[in-house]
């Protein structure tokens, strides 16, 4: 009978010890297992560069606007193909500096900046200026000063009714010939009319050149 008592003490502790292994390879496994989850869910993580661009209509970085042709034998010259940022978003940065203004000239022109739109209104005792560059859209220059020489009779709307200075530069170069090309432009009123006033270089001589701003009609050429 002891002898068999001994046998069953023996056999329970084999058991016992048996069950003890099993349990600490489980543990050894579960450890495994989600040492390896950590591992992978760790390398699924990577750092994301990115980079700041405007994106056009297909989501494809937009391409960076071209810089006009401004130079003819040396000397600046006006795009005839135009400019990124218009006279129209001009006169809008403009309105942003000095709502309620009344305009009194757009003038594209060359500067150190590049060609900029000098924008300049009035309001009740005051006159303001504003350089808006002309590719970038840039403020380059805001001022405010009084109105000293009370210039409420120059003001105009600048709308849809007054043609594009392209179209006016293009009659004014037809007057002059082929070789002739624009220094700078403004648009402002001259007795009573508002119009186009172009500054023109033809070989060695300078021309002005006034063409209506709502007809299109070259009115003087001033050499």
């Amino acid at each position: 009978m002891k002898i068999f008592n001994k046998k069953i003490i023996v056999s329970l502790g084999i058991i016992f010890m048996g069950f003890l292994v099993l349990m600490g390879c489980g543990n050894t496994n579960e450890k495994n297992t989600t040492s390896e989850t950590a591992n992978t869910k760790n390398s699924k993580i990577k750092p994301v560069a990115t980079v700041e661009n405007d994106l056009d209509e297909n989501n494809s970085p937009a391409p960076t606007p071209a810089e006009p042709q401004e130079e003819i034998n040396g000397e600046e010259s006006v795009s005839p193909e135009g400019y990124p940022v218009s006279p129209k978003e001009a006169v809008e940065v403009f309105m942003e500096q000095f709502p309620n203004s009344q305009l009194t000239k757009i003038k594209l022109d060359h500067s150190d900046h590049g060609y900029v739109y000098k924008i300049e209104g009035v309001t009740q005792g005051e006159e303001h200026e504003v350089k808006v560059h002309a590719l970038t859209k840039e403020l380059v220059k805001v001022e405010t000063e009084a109105d000293d020489e009370n210039k409420s009779g120059e003001v105009f709307e600048y709308n849809d009714k007054v043609i594009d200075w392209k179209e006016g530069m293009k009659n004014a170069l037809e007057k002059i010939g082929a070789t002739a090309y624009v220094k700078e432009w403004e648009l402002s009123m001259e007795n009573g009319k508002l119009v186009y006033e172009f500054d023109v270089k033809n070989d060695d001589n300078s021309i002005d050149v006034v063409v209506d701003a709502f007809t299109g009609e070259v009115l003087e050429l001033d050499d």
